[in-house]
């Protein structure tokens, strides 16, 4: 992951800040990507040009291990 850390394209719609779900799966690969599904499901995300957004914070709680927050 940390290789592909640049690879990360930061999208900002008028202050709030997001990762395309698209990039992330790039980014984490498929073993990864699987689990972060299952973590972020439920959760409220963003659209953008039709395709869902996650939240800046709610993927770096992801990468640091931390649980969701509701």
């Amino acid at each position: 992951m940390n290789k592909n850390r640049a690879k990360l394209k930061l999208i900002n719609i008028k202050g709030t800040r997001g990762y395309a779900v698209s990039n992330i799966q790039e980014v984490l690969g498929l073993k990864r990507f699987t689990e972060f599904e299952k973590w972020i499901f439920g959760q409220t995300v963003m659209r953008y040009k039709g395709e869902d957004l996650i939240y800046q914070d709610d993927f770096i709680r992801f990468l640091k291990g931390l649980s969701v927050l509701d």
